[in-house]
This record gives C-alpha cells, structure tokens and sequence, in this order.
C-alpha cells in the first residue's frame, strides 16, 4: 500500500489555471465600463428626459397658474372659464401648438373627473419649466 502525501509549503503559488490572466481581467473591466456607459446614458433619459414637455412662453404662464388654481381647487366654473381662455390664446396665435398640446389633455382629464391624473400632468409640466 502506498501512500500518496503531498507535502507543499504554504508559500506555492496556485495553479496557473485558477489565476486570472490578463485577457480575463480585461473583460471583467470592459464588462464593467460597457455596464457604467449604459447605466449613465440610460438612466438620465429614463428619469428626466422622457416625455419632453414644452417651455411655457412667460405671456402663458398666466393661464398655467389658472389652470392649476381650477384643477387644484376641482372647480369646473374656474376650469371652464380657462379653457375658453386657453382657446381664445390658441387662436390669436399667443399659444403655440406645442402649448397647448401639453395643455389640452390637462383640461380634457379635469372635465372628465379626472382631477389627479389632470393634477399629475399639470405637475410635471410645472416641474419641466424650471432652470429653462
């Protein structure tokens, strides 16, 4: 019977197969950077950039703070008397279409009891105003 004792110091190295090599190494970094590109391009657009909201021309901001104040408020008398306004602007030329393209579908969900989803849209179209 023989036995088979391996006497090694603790000082070997492993076997070169369980190291990385450089190839392996490399890919692991390009993995990495290839993942932080996406991540940094793809996330801003995600959060921030989806759905582009029009600039509000500072002769409109007026009938944005109307139509907040009608949908803030759920007051159909205010949001009626704003959407003829907002009409009214649309076709004196004061309201570009981008306007009231993100404005329209605002007063079309408060005349429909929708007042939170008109509230959310109203908010977001707010927000997107600011550092413009």
């Amino acid at each position: 019977m023989t036995m088979h004792i391996n006497i090694s110091s603790p000082r070997t190295k492993p076997p070169v197969e369980c190291m990385p090599t450089q190839r392996d190494t490399a890919r692991r970094y390009m993995r990495i950077l290839r993942w932080s590109m996406w991540l940094f391009l793809t996330v801003p657009v995600l959060v921030g950039c989806s759905g582009s909201q029009p600039a509000i021309a500072k002769a409109n901001v007026k009938l944005v703070e109307k139509l907040r104040a009608a949908v803030s408020a759920k007051n159909t008398d205010w949001l009626e008397s704003t959407a003829k306004q907002i009409e009214t602007a649309r076709r004196q030329g004061k309201l570009s279409d981008e306007e009231n393209a993100a404005l329209e579908p605002i007063v079309a969900d408060a005349r429909g009891g929708q007042w939170e989803e008109a509230n959310s849209r109203l908010k977001a179209l707010i927000k997107a105003q600011y550092g413009r």
